[in-house]
């Protein structure tokens, strides 16, 4: 079966053989033979809610495409149906699918899956990531998400993910004397030179921040640079072993200060709507040169040609993307955070792999979901148009960003967010993915986010802002 799954799949990996069984769900003999070894004429079909199919029309037509694809490599015996569901609707759609009973075979559960996994509606993906292997290829964020304290394995993937870059528009800061962007890799360079910005265009906004509070994963990114090694700003590892006492916030200088540098950058430099600002609206605001920069910004071209198909990337184009800078010993002194002072940290951000895993639901066609769920993330065809053209972002298996590479000229700003992700992967964290707190939503969007957002608004004052988020986390525990 092996030998007949590679050569069918056309897969960046071979396709092992069994599909996953473990825990619960169907007697359907599929695609997995017969009690007696022999191949199953039955032909069963698999719904399938994805996200990402959602995004953009394109998108739309290639996974209908794929999954005729996936239905031929199953010599007709497995047919999808596809359903695309906007991640913003996902969450309610599917909570009032699975109470009903109704539950697709597989979707793109995010971090709502916990859940529905500890309620016993999705099965253990253990033993599927064992047999096939492929968490041997995963990016690290892709291996932080998918697994819930020492209890099992919830979900079991996503096909890609974005991270958090520094946006600039490159001709404001060569006016403002930055001749090279190695001068912004630190916060101190980044700094001085938004600084410089500012005064020689006072119209303009040097840095905007999107702050309203489910596009604050610049903080998230933000803080994520003061340390280095993959530390976790926020928790000790592993937080839900008594998350009150491993809980840094209120008592980290590093993670305190970079939450108050955060907020003053705001306050000092963004327009006053900046509380409320998305990050959908920074690309017109950047190339309607509004704004200078920004560190929400993910490598996907689409974002930017959408506002202008002539748009370029890189140094000497129109918008140029790097990692976001990184906290250097001098930053503290110069800039007032006495927490920060000889604090070096290495370049990191926020990565979205945790909301967009896809959850096989346990139903008769359990195991023919789980080989759907390899071929959508390791299947070339399927997966390099995704990451290198339609949705451009960076893969969540290996071997399929080798192949974007190999395939497709990047633009500069993804090609940036792939070296991101690739040259200090342990920095590249979906935030409260390694926490495994039953309520991470809880702390990361409402304790964190709604806070920060109120502070760039005015309304928390940013001294008392570690201790007003502290004790709403504690309160969320």
């Amino acid at each position: 079966m092996k030998a007949a799954g590679a050569a069918a799949t056309g897969a960046l990996g071979a396709l092992a053989g069994c599909s996953g069984g473990g825990g619960g769900g169907g007697d359907s003999e599929g695609t997995n033979g017969g009690g007696d070894g022999s191949p199953s004429s039955e032909s069963v079909t698999v719904s399938f809610w994805s996200g990402l199919a959602a995004e953009n029309k394109a998108l739309t037509e290639h996974f209908r495409s794929s999954m005729e694809n996936f239905n031929q490599q199953k010599n007709g015996e497995v047919s999808v149906d596809l359903t695309p569901v906007s991640y913003g609707d996902m969450k309610s759609k599917l909570t009032s699918a699975v109470n009903a009973g109704n539950a697709p075979a597989i979707a793109s559960s995010g971090v709502a899956g916990i859940q529905f996994w500890e309620n016993g509606n999705a099965p253990d993906h253990g033993p599927w990531i064992n047999e096939t292997g492929i968490s041997e290829d995963w990016m690290k964020w892709q291996k932080q998400a998918v697994k819930y304290r020492d209890q099992g394995y919830w979900a079991g993937g996503t096909v890609g993910a974005n991270t958090t870059l520094m946006t600039i528009r490159p001709h404001f800061f060569k006016d403002a004397g930055v001749s090279d962007p190695s001068e912004l890799e630190t916060w101190t360079g980044f700094t001085r030179a938004i600084q410089s910005v500012a005064e020689a265009n006072p119209n303009v906004y040097a840095y905007e921040e999107s702050g309203v509070w489910n596009d604050l994963e610049s903080y998230w990114g933000q803080a994520q640079t003061a340390y280095t090694d993959g530390e976790d700003p926020w928790f000790d590892s592993p937080a839900w072993e008594n998350p009150e006492q491993k809980l840094k916030v209120g008592q980290e200088p590093r993670t305190d200060e970079m939450m108050r540098a955060c907020v003053d950058r705001a306050r000092e430099h963004s327009s006053p709507s900046s509380s409320t600002r998305t990050d959908e609206q920074m690309p017109a605001l950047m190339l309607g040169d509004r704004a200078a920069s920004n560190t929400t910004g993910f490598g996907n071209p689409q974002r930017w040609r959408s506002q202008d198909p002539n748009v370029t990337f890189g140094w000497d184009g129109d918008v140029y993307q790097a990692p976001i800078p990184r906290v250097d010993p001098n930053f503290g002194d110069e800039f007032g955070y006495d927490g920060l002072a000889g604090v070096e940290g290495q370049h990191g951000g926020a990565s979205s792999g945790l909301e967009s895993q896809n959850q096989v639901f346990k139903s008769d066609v359990q195991d023919q979901a789980f080989d759907l769920q390899y071929y959508l993330m390791t299947n070339e065809e399927h997966v390099a148009p995704v990451i290198g053209e339609l949705y451009g972002n960076v893969a969540g298996y290996i071997p399929a960003n080798e192949a974007v590479r190999q395939q497709y000229d990047l633009v500069q700003i993804q090609q940036a967010m792939i070296d991101a992700m690739t040259d200090t992967p342990s920095q590249y964290r979906s935030t409260g993915a390694g926490w495994d707190l039953e309520n991470t939503s809880a702390v990361r969007w409402d304790a964190m986010n709604r806070t920060i957002s109120s502070a760039i608004a005015g309304q928390t004052e940013v001294e008392s802002l570690p201790s007003t988020i502290r004790q709403k986390i504690v309160d969320a525990l």
